[in-house]
């Protein structure tokens, strides 16, 4: 190989001689640079990684094709009933029940969400808004990792995943060789979409999936890969839906007016809109609204920043404000983007810190004093001679106390 440098080459040979001779490698063709992994050797990796990969696949009244589309499509509901959560809008016609408390765990552990004491409830942080503009393979790893760090025995789920990816979609595996453990997990990874399971978490109900009736274990009889799950567990990026897609002619219109136009008939792509803008009205395909002060504060209270905002408007404009002339031009009004940049500076007129206040002086030569000793130590935020009312910082509050017994 040309990479091998001379002086390493006989070392290189010998190496490779000895994995031909162990049948790690082979010859992939007549030439002798050629190499592959022999299948042997690449079978029982396999095996080592996913812990005897030899699932048993099961029979059912469906073909493999159906049963595909209808996972494709239960898998896609619960991953959006998670991104609907995140974003906190309706998502009781995605699901009936409230979100189970490990997905909330996680979106909280991942740092998508935080609490929030003023409103009672969790709210999506700047990472969680950055979090939504990935594609759908992107959100799903990492939402896997933040759950695979917070669980006591990450091992297992990894094996459990490895195993998983070498599962076909469209078709039902046994679960028996899985441990108890993993079979929980499987029904963790089914409630965000990842994989289908026979007989499903009580809060499912897949009567179409379920033709082979129902045992009254709690635990998963048998799992099903969905489209999502393959993504995620084979490297196999999904298309993203989100309506910055130019090919169907989806996107947001932003008018000098601050008037706002989505076009997009998904309920997740509206309910992010509405994170910072009013929405007035919606058809099947379309809604309307407004960028307002308030609704732009409202945003950046959930910690949404102006450039996200922004940037957000920008990826996902409509293909019609395209400046072919001029394809660098901002698709979003200056003026629009100037004044999201200035209702979030207002947030940042007034700092807030610790201070101490001092009052009751006797008279003004005694309030004289102590407002220039604060002054000579740096620590004055304010004064009032009228009111002879001081204000020092929290650094400065013992010296000012002290200063003030002194001269008593």
């Amino acid at each position: 190989l040309q990479w091998v440098e001379e002086p390493h080459s006989l070392l290189y040979n010998e190496a490779i001689a000895l994995l031909l001779h162990l049948d790690i490698l082979k010859r992939a063709n007549s030439e002798e640079s050629s190499l592959a992994i022999s299948d042997n050797f690449a079978q029982n990796i396999q095996r080592v990684i996913s812990g005897e990969v030899g699932a048993e696949a099961l029979e059912s009244d469906e073909s493999p094709d159906v049963l595909a589309r209808i996972a494709s499509r239960e898998g896609r509901k619960r991953w959006e009933t998670v991104l609907h959560f995140l974003v906190g809008s309706d998502y009781t016609h995605l699901r009936s029940e409230p979100l189970p408390q490990h997905v909330r765990n996680t979106l909280l552990a991942a740092n998508l969400q935080e609490k929030s004491s003023k409103i009672g409830f969790p709210v999506i942080t700047t990472e969680g808004f950055r979090f939504l503009l990935l594609d759908e393979y992107e959100q799903l790893w990492r939402y896997l990792r933040a759950y695979i760090e917070q669980s006591k025995d990450p091992d297992n789920i990894l094996a459990l995943v490895f195993r998983l990816g070498f599962l076909s979609p469209g078709r039902w595996y046994s679960t028996k060789e899985l441990s108890r453990n993993q079979q929980r997990v499987l029904q963790d990874f089914a409630d965000v979409g990842i994989v289908l399971i026979d007989p499903p978490s009580p809060v499912h109900e897949l009567n179409e999936l379920g033709k082979r009736g129902k045992s009254s274990s709690t635990l998963p009889n048998a799992v099903m890969v969905t489209d999502y799950g393959e993504s995620l567990l084979t490297g196999k990026p999904q298309s993203s839906k989100l309506i910055h897609s130019e090919g169907n002619r989806q996107g947001i219109i932003v008018e000098s007016t601050f008037r706002v136009y989505a076009y997009t008939d998904s309920d997740l792509d509206i309910a992010l809109i509405g994170l910072f803008a009013r929405l007035d009205y919606r058809m099947a395909n379309f809604a309307a609204g407004s960028l307002t002060r308030s609704s732009i504060l409202g945003a950046l209270e959930q910690n949404i920043t102006a450039k996200q905002i922004i940037d957000y408007l920008e990826t996902h404009a409509h293909p019609s404000t395209r400046d072919d002339e001029n394809p660098t031009r901002s698709r979003v009004p200056e003026t629009v983007c100037d004044q999201i940049r200035l209702w979030e500076a207002e947030r940042s007129r007034a700092t807030f810190e610790p201070a101490f206040m001092v009052d009751l002086f006797e008279d003004d030569a005694q309030f004289a004093k102590v407002v220039e000793h604060a002054e000579k130590l740096g620590c004055k935020l304010w004064s009032s001679a009228e009111d002879r009312t001081l204000v020092v910082s929290q650094a400065g509050k013992e010296q000012i106390r002290e200063f003030v017994n002194q001269i008593l």
